[in-house]
Order: C-alpha cells, then structure tokens, then sequence
C-alpha cells in the first residue's frame, strides 16, 4: 500500500467533505452525526485555505490511489496567550483502522509542531474510544483530566478525556 499524506489543496474540498460524511457514518467517536455535517465546498475550500495559510494551523490528508482515507487537523490558537498550542481532530476510515495511517498522520503533525516551535498538542477522546487512547499513548500523549457527561451518544452521556502532549 503506497499511502500519500499530504497538505490538501482547494480542490480536494468535495473529496475531504465525502471523506467526513464517510468517517461520521462508521464511528460513533466523531463529533458530528451522519447528517449532520453542514459544510459545502466553498466552505470546506475556505477550511482548506485557512489551514494551509495559518501560521500555527495545519490539516493533513491521507490518500491511497486517489481517494481520501484519513485526515489530520491542527487548530492552533488565536490569541496571544494560547498561540503556542493546537487542537487535534483525526478521523481515518474503519477499512483502514491498524495500517499505521493515523500514526503517520501524528508523527508528522508532532514534526511540523516542533519545527514551527509549539510547545503543546491536546484533544479529547471518548472514554469508550480505546483504540485510540491506546493510539494517542504509544505517540506521547498523556491522560490529562476527564470531562464527565461531554458527548451523548444516542441519549447516552459519555466522558471525554482531556489528553495532551508537551513538545520539548
């Protein structure tokens, strides 16, 4: 498998739509509903433009054989007091669960962090998500707090943990 990961460019705005659409409707672990999703390609081409133009923001995209697989997104802060950090949002679709496609997308969002001088990386997690917890660990992340009944899910509450990683 030659997997590519990548900045996306304006272009690839339908397919990075389609590639969410797809994630929401195989996981109950992202944010949005399968529905629910309300984004049109310009606005995705402006999330596009947006990330590859911050100065401490960046998205990465996953592709194999033309098609999105898996993308990465770094929203790093707006104000002067928290512009030394960014937040992680991942999705990779299930067909490529275990194939190493959301490390690679990690190691290269730590690498491009470190080069660009951040000096911390956080997300939040379901609780239930074990999969990427254990992921999240094996990268250098670390617990760092529970946020009791932060999702429902079908009407049930679910805790989120607050994990994050120190660059040094």
């Amino acid at each position: 498998m030659n997997i590519v990961t990548r900045n996306p460019l304006p272009n690839d705005a339908h397919a990075l739509i389609e590639l969410k659409k797809a994630l929401f409707s195989e996981t109950q672990f992202m944010l949005f509903e399968p529905n629910e999703y309300p984004a049109n390609v310009e606005q995705e081409t402006c999330f596009i433009n947006h990330f590859n133009e911050s100065a401490n923001s960046s998205v990465l995209v996953s592709e194999l054989d033309g098609e999105l697989i898996g993308f990465l997104g770094a929203a790093g802060g707006d104000s002067k007091k928290i512009k030394h950090c960014a937040q992680i949002f991942l999705g990779v679709k299930k067909k490529y669960w275990g194939q190493g496609v959301a490390s690679k997308l990690l190691t290269e969002t730590i690498s491009w962090a470190r080069c660009i001088q951040l000096k911390r990386l956080e997300l939040t997690v379901s609780s239930n998500n074990h999969r990427a917890i254990k992921l999240y660990h094996s990268q250098g992340f670390e617990l760092e707090g529970i946020k009791k009944c932060a999702v429902s899910t079908n009407g049930n509450f679910e805790d989120e943990c607050i994990m994050g990683y120190l660059l040094k």
